[in-house]
């Protein structure tokens, strides 16, 4: 299943027990209760899955809002038991988690290629 929600920016492919979600617009409080919602709403509609992955390549900035909702993800995927990959953070999104100490709560992955073959950014 593919999907794309033009109002929110965010494309979901589901794969082989894998949802892979685009983000395609910056996190914030303009959009996180939405893209939020879409994910959920994927994610729902998806059955069991083994992983969900972040593509957070066209992310270039991110509020607390956007750290709420990958947070509220986290913790959906910690009971789900699943994992929650993260790949391609931007710059700014990247100095978030490292001064927040975010950084520490998510696998993150250089590239979505890095993701498939679990292979973490040295």
């Amino acid at each position: 299943m593919q999907s794309l929600d033009r109002q929110t920016e965010v494309t979901i492919l589901e794969q082989n027990r894998r949802l892979v979600v685009r983000i395609l617009a910056s996190l914030t409080i303009g959009n996180a209760a939405a893209i939020r919602t879409v994910v959920l709403s994927e994610w729902d509609e998806s059955g069991e899955l083994e992983e969900v992955i972040l593509d957070l390549g066209h992310v270039q900035h991110m509020d607390s809002s956007g750290v709420g909702v990958l947070l509220e993800l986290a913790h959906r995927a910690e009971k789900a038991g699943i994992p929650l990959r993260l790949c391609c953070l931007q710059e700014s999104p990247r100095r978030l988690f490292d001064r927040t100490g975010l950084g520490g709560l998510f696998p993150i992955y250089g590239t979505l290629e890095d993701v498939m073959f679990h292979l973490p950014v040295p």
